[in-house]
């Protein structure tokens, strides 16, 4: 069974995945702030 590939693959999708979750709340919380300081939409 050659399943090192296999995990390293889980693992680095893994980790790509929560990085581009936490980009996008991170985003996502700084266009909360702009609305709530600028425009009142």
């Amino acid at each position: 069974m050659v399943a090192g590939v296999h995990w390293e693959l889980v693992v680095v999708l893994g980790y790509f995945g929560v990085f581009v979750v936490s980009v996008g709340y991170a985003q996502w919380l700084a266009r909360g702030m702009d609305v709530h300081r600028g425009e009142g939409h």
